[in-house]
């Protein structure tokens, strides 16, 4: 196991700020338990062996709990491969030495590289590993770009119908300003994926996709953690934005409804 140290950017992180001491305690134990790329078994009968193995008062289904507040503060991004479940560290900065990492790379495509950055105030805590490794190789996280539209038989996406219909039925909600390039491959990949949803019914035109977003986005409006109306364990509120929203697993599981009745 590496060494690795904190950088000074973990002092004024709105991110850890803004966690339970249980979360960020086991955000802590994360860093030193991960392998080179970031990555770690997402179970959390796993997260309790190895990173509370002494610690009783923290129970297997606590730290469920703590996973699912690390990944709503984006500090980590939770994938299934193969039906198994993995972490992945976001703005992960520490030098690989190994080759490659254990565990499978997200399926979307994201792709994990190395970043050696060293500016303070930042929104994230960041880490250096002390290893001998005389080469470094720089890169980063990036989100799926999605499959170019001609491609895939589905109606080309929507970008602006959807961010429309995103302002429509959730006005409380952070406004879209700029649609990058990440931003519009998130969305792509989910047009896509419910694309693929709905043809196993039908044939589809661009119309009922769009008629299943504005569902989607009334269906969020229901749920009062994502909106900003109730406080979440740390006592402060959290309110989505469509970036959000459009990430893999916060995708799914708000389509699961779990974080309704909350």
């Amino acid at each position: 196991m590496p060494t690795r140290y904190l950088k000074p950017g973990v002092r004024d992180s709105e991110s850890i700020d803004s966690l339970t001491p249980q979360a960020e305690n086991l955000f802590y134990r994360l860093l030193v338990t991960v392998d080179d790329f970031g990555r770690f078994d997402a179970r959390p009968a796993m997260i309790k062996a190895n990173c509370f193995p002494i610690k009783d008062s923290i129970s297997i289904n606590k730290c469920k709990d703590l996973l699912e507040e690390l990944e709503i503060k984006e500090l980590i991004t939770v994938y299934i491969v193969s039906g198994k479940e993995i972490l992945q560290m976001c703005k992960w900065d520490n030098v690989p030495r190994a080759k490659e990492s254990k565990y499978p790379a997200p399926l979307d495509k994201r792709i994990q590289v190395h970043t050696d950055v060293y500016e303070t105030n930042t929104d994230v805590p960041l880490t250096v590993t002390v290893t001998e490794t005389k080469t470094q190789t720089e890169t980063y996280i990036c989100p799926p770009s999605g499959e170019p539209e001609e491609k895939t038989g589905f109606p080309k996406c929507s970008h602006q119908e959807v961010i429309d219909l995103y302002h429509k039925h959730l006005p409380t909600l952070r406004k879209v300003e700029v649609w990058n390039d990440a931003r519009k491959g998130y969305l792509r990949q989910r047009w896509r994926d419910v694309a693929e949803e709905l043809s196993k019914e039908k044939d589809i035109q661009v119309s009922d996709i769009l008629e299943w977003w504005s569902d989607f986005f009334q269906h969020i409006g229901q749920s009062k953690f994502l909106t900003g109306r109730v406080n979440d364990k740390s006592g402060r509120t959290f309110t989505a934005d469509l970036e959000w929203i459009l990430k893999p697993s916060n995708f799914a599981k708000i389509i699961e409804g779990k974080y309704h009745g909350v």
